[in-house]
């Protein structure tokens, strides 16, 4: 019986190993690069985006998901998705662990490294000693759930969740749109309106004055007689009413 030669058999363990390169290269090309964009964020490559910010809560409304067990029941968590939070148990975190006795900070929000696993994207924060790996599965549920895994290694400082939402999708959930800042205030428009009926005014009653009434000079404004007395007007009424403020003062002081 004959047997492969030494070069057929090298031939054929390199176009093995080809071949499961090439397998593990499409394995790998199902999920395309997602590249930061934001503590909330993340960019694919043909332009869609990743976003989670509209799960997170902000203020006294935070954390979204709160305090829940891991599967042993040792430890609660809670996390909110894109903002720190605080509480009684944590200060600035993006997820706080505590028990019966001790509670402790999981990283904060602007930690956060965008990466994945090779089956979905994940978002890992850190503090000094302790991270929090975020698993992001896409769904098109209406409403987000967290499941807490808690520790799952051998390592005692990585704690791991799971977050399922429409928003784990490509551009499953859109970023609010900033407010235009060259929008005009409702007060701007009403000045705005106010000055060109002012202007109006004064070129329409000139124009009216002069060539229709041949005023000249000061008679072509119109109601000169008014805005000339004006100024006195304003004068004569702030002193009025600085006089009516100082005589309620003194009937005050007399009783």
């Amino acid at each position: 019986m004959a047997f492969p030669s030494s070069n057929v058999r090298a031939t054929c363990l390199i176009n093995g190993l080809l071949i499961w390169t090439l397998l593990f290269s499409s394995a790998r090309c199902d999920l395309p690069k997602c590249t930061k964009i934001d503590d909330c964020s993340c960019k694919l490559s043909d332009g869609k985006r990743i976003d989670i910010r509209s799960i997170g809560y902000q203020g006294k409304q935070a954390p979204r998901f709160n305090f829940r067990p891991d599967p042993l029941g040792n430890w609660e968590y809670a996390f909110n998705p894109c903002y720190d939070f605080s509480n009684t148990y944590c200060k600035d975190v993006i997820a706080c662990q505590k028990n019966n006795q001790e509670s402790y900070g999981l990283g904060s929000a602007s930690s956060a490294v965008w990466g994945d696993n090779g089956k979905q994207y994940i978002i890992t924060y850190t503090d000094d000693l302790r991270t929090t790996i975020v698993d992001l599965v896409c769904s098109t549920a209406s409403q987000p759930t967290l499941d807490v895994l808690g520790q799952t290694d051998a390592s005692k400082t990585n704690y791991y969740f799971t977050l399922t939402s429409k928003c784990a999708c490509p551009d499953g959930c859109q970023a609010p749109t900033p407010p235009s800042s060259s929008g005009l205030s409702s007060g701007s428009i009403l000045c705005i309106i106010f000055s060109v009926l002012v202007l109006v005014y004064f070129i329409g009653g000139t124009c009216f004055m002069k060539f229709v009434r041949g005023a000249s000079g000061k008679d072509a404004i119109p109601n000169a007689d008014f805005w000339t007395e004006l100024p006195a007007n304003i004068k004569d009424g702030a002193k009025f009413t600085v006089g009516l403020c100082k005589k309620e003062s003194k009937y005050e002081d007399l009783s």
